[in-house]
């Protein structure tokens, strides 16, 4: 899949994220829905491409992906891992959160070496994944769509991370019956599948942490 944008007649690829958050490329369109106030907690929206928005008042609202720019894919994790900042058998989404609640200097710059820009709508509707059906935790995966066919009922055989407090370092055998119901842009290769683990502090945790 590819975006662009029209300038002088001309199709050109569609603006990145360092510039539509930097340099303010579609700002004054009226194309926002909500501002948040942590940027780490934005770029980890987009990557996950739906979710929860607790707002001021204590509302919450729900957004679904709408679409993409399209560009390249970068892991923040791979960069840095890349980088010396983070060993690889300890990176996790929260080493990483944790890595820059020291260095917020560093964020932008390594949020914007990956182009890819997640748009969203608000939907009140269950999440749902690219075939528009409603995902269900632990039933639902996600897979590169160039090689494994939409709604495949699948068996995976897997570990994964032990959500009893006396053994969070642990991992444990789980397998089960799953449908290949959505996908993304960082789930590439016949190597790669996401699950998804539903939401709040319990599916956040599992998905942090997976990694088999």
């Amino acid at each position: 899949k590819t975006a662009v944008r029209v300038q002088n007649g001309k199709q050109l690829p569609y603006y990145t994220r360092e510039q539509i958050d930097q340099e303010g490329k579609l700002r004054g369109n009226g194309c926002e829905i909500v501002f948040l106030k942590d940027p780490f907690d934005c770029y980890l929206l987009h990557i996950q491409g739906s979710g929860k928005i607790r707002l001021p008042d204590g509302r919450l609202i729900a957004v679904r992906f709408a679409g993409s720019n399209y560009r390249p894919y970068r892991s923040l994790g791979e960069e840095m891992i890349r980088d010396g900042l983070l060993d690889r058998h300890q990176a996790s989404m929260d080493t990483i959160r944790e890595y820059f609640a020291l260095h917020p200097d560093k964020l932008q710059s390594y949020l914007n070496r990956n182009e890819r820009y997640t748009f969203f709508t608000i939907d009140s509707r269950a999440v749902s994944g690219s075939l528009g059906v409603p995902l269900t935790p632990m039933r639902s995966i996600a897979t590169d769509r160039q090689i494994f066919p939409a709604g495949a009922l699948s068996y995976i055989v897997t570990t994964v991370p032990s959500p009893a407090a006396a053994a969070r370092a642990a991992a444990a055998p789980w397998s089960g019956v799953v449908l290949d119901q959505d996908e993304g842009g960082a789930i590439t290769g016949a190597n790669r599948v996401d699950i998804f683990w539903g939401s709040g502090a319990e599916a956040e945790y599992m998905a942090s942490r997976m990694k088999h």
